[in-house]
């Protein structure tokens, strides 16, 4: 979405803006969202403009800045400067106002959603503004919510000048921690189940059983408190069924390695083989799994919302170490001990 913002010169007596003299020309932007809603996905900004002008005397004058956005929010505000004296070099100019308007984003990548804030502002004001004599600043006041401005642009045309300013308002690291590291300590907890002897099924099936009883109980729990999803279940859901239903095979693969060591211990290393052949292929679909869900979401995001995607450490790399960890660790004391 981009926010419009137009400042229209005044029709009564405007002030002479004098560009040419040695004095200082400057602009100063400070946007800040006051509040937003998860409900509509709007949010409700401060915008702050100051402008600092060479000038030759002349009678007053001002300019009138009109905020208008895509999706309903509009603002108004006046400033006024004049110069009689003609010992006066500067004017300035300040606006201020709110304006409330809707961002673009879904809460389908929740908890890495976020949502887009373009915001323009044009003006006869800003007919000088470059990256020089331009401070731009932008803040987040709304409780568990940061803001990333990024680098403003500036285009001229025709005398008015043009400042955009991209924002991406993103959820805070400290509100979404529990849900984005869970599922990586989950991952190492059934990975590491392939270190328990296969002979031990009892201890390998009350670990895996009770993974798998945590994950429905935090299934159950984050449900009712996730924003509305546009598309279907959240990336934070997807990993919780997806390590549901890894955590089921894992359950069913102790239960199958019990078994067929048992009838094949006997018969020399093979057991070792066919053990170290079930782990490896179980944790393969651990891997093709963690790929296949990070890449659905990451397509989407890369088509439509691309301020907007799960962080590839956390969501690939680490839960494929972690799930990974466990049957490494087997085979190299296997192979340790063998040569020892």
């Amino acid at each position: 979405m981009v926010l419009a913002v137009a400042a229209l010169p005044s029709l009564a007596l405007p002030v002479e803006v004098h560009g040419a003299t040695n004095y200082k020309t400057a602009y100063s932007v400070f946007l800040g969202v006051v509040d937003f809603r998860e409900a509509d996905h709007s949010a409700n900004v401060s915008i702050t403009l100051t402008a600092q002008l060479p000038m030759i005397s002349g009678p007053p004058g001002g300019f009138s800045l009109l905020v208008q956005a895509p999706g309903g929010g509009q603002g108004f505000a006046e400033a006024n400067s004049s110069c009689i004296d003609v010992a006066c070099t500067e004017g300035f100019w300040n606006f201020h106002l709110y304006a409330r308007f809707t961002a673009s984003g879904v809460t389908d990548f929740y908890p890495y959603d976020a949502w887009k804030l373009n915001i323009t502002l044009t003006s006869l004001v800003l007919n000088e503004a470059n990256t020089t004599n331009t401070d731009i600043g932008a803040r987040s006041y709304v409780p568990g919510w940061g803001l990333i401005a990024g680098p403003a642009t500036h285009i001229v045309n025709t005398g008015w000048g043009v400042i955009t300013v991209p924002m991406t308002l993103q959820r805070a690291s400290w509100s979404t921690t529990p849900i984005r590291y869970v599922p990586i300590f989950l991952f190492l907890v059934l990975g590491l189940t392939a270190l328990i002897p296969a002979d031990d099924l009892a201890s390998k099936t009350t670990v895996v059983t009770s993974v798998i009883f945590f994950i429905a109980a935090s299934i159950f729990s984050l449900g009712p408190s996730l924003p509305p999803r546009f598309y279907g279940p959240s990336f934070a859901e997807t990993v919780f069924f997806y390590l549901l239903m890894l955590a089921a095979v894992y359950l069913g693969e102790s239960i199958l390695e019990n078994r067929a060591i048992g009838q094949v211990k006997k018969a020399g290393k093979i057991h070792v083989l066919i053990q170290f052949a079930l782990q490896v292929t179980v944790l393969g679909l651990a891997i093709n799994w963690i790929l296949t869900y990070t890449g659905s979401f990451i397509s989407l995001a890369s088509s439509a919302y691309p301020w907007s995607a799960p962080d590839l450490l956390e969501t690939r790399y680490l839960p494929i170490v972690s799930v990974a960890l466990g049957t490494l660790m087997n085979i190299g004391l296997r192979l340790a001990k063998d040569h020892l």
